[in-house]
């Protein structure tokens, strides 16, 4: 008997449900908070949906407190994660990007870019015209767009003079409605 299908028979695959996966990414709930957050849903349906207010407040009451609860047992959580883990910098790392809610590098690759109708296939190229040629020219680029329209001295004060009337006037307003 070969020895996959042995281990499938005394310790089978099973697949892990969304709410599983989602439970395993935040270790500080715990089967008790579990517990909680199903006796919530459980009051949404027959507390909140009812429309008596009464109950509505009893969930609302319910809930702000389990919310209270996780987000403690989330501080102690990492609170203890760090004193683990004060001297390895990798995992502090990790739990910095846990805390900032960071997402996973998703591991996506250029493998192919068209700038100014050239195509660069090569890792080298790729990342030349993206950090040398893009990234830098971009302030410039977006300058070129604008256009310019010269402007007399005197039409430049005109304005400036208008917009310091109006932000008097606006001042006065205000002036005369604290008064």
């Amino acid at each position: 008997m070969p020895t996959c299908i042995a281990n499938n028979l005394h310790a089978p695959v099973q697949k892990v449900s969304n709410r599983k996966r989602k439970q395993f990414k935040k270790p500080w709930i715990t089967n008790a908070i579990m517990t909680s957050i199903k006796k919530k849903q459980k009051l949404f349906k027959t507390h909140f949906l009812s429309g008596d207010q009464d109950k509505i407040r009893k969930y609302k009451l319910y809930s702000n407190k389990l919310n209270k609860v996780k987000e403690l047992a989330k501080k102690n959580y990492l609170r203890a994660q760090f004193d683990l883990h004060k001297n390895n910098l990798k995992a502090t790392w990790k739990l910095i990007g846990v805390l900032v809610n960071k997402m996973p590098n998703s591991g996506v690759k250029i493998k192919k870019l068209i700038y100014e109708n050239k195509c660069y296939t090569d890792k080298a190229s790729i990342a030349h015209q993206l950090n040398n040629n893009y990234y830098i020219n971009v302030g410039r680029n977006l300058a070129e767009m604008i256009r310019i329209q010269p402007i007399t001295l005197h039409a430049h004060f005109n304005r400036v003079l208008c917009f310091a009337v109006f932000v008097l006037k606006r001042f006065k307003i205000s002036l005369g409605i604290l008064i």
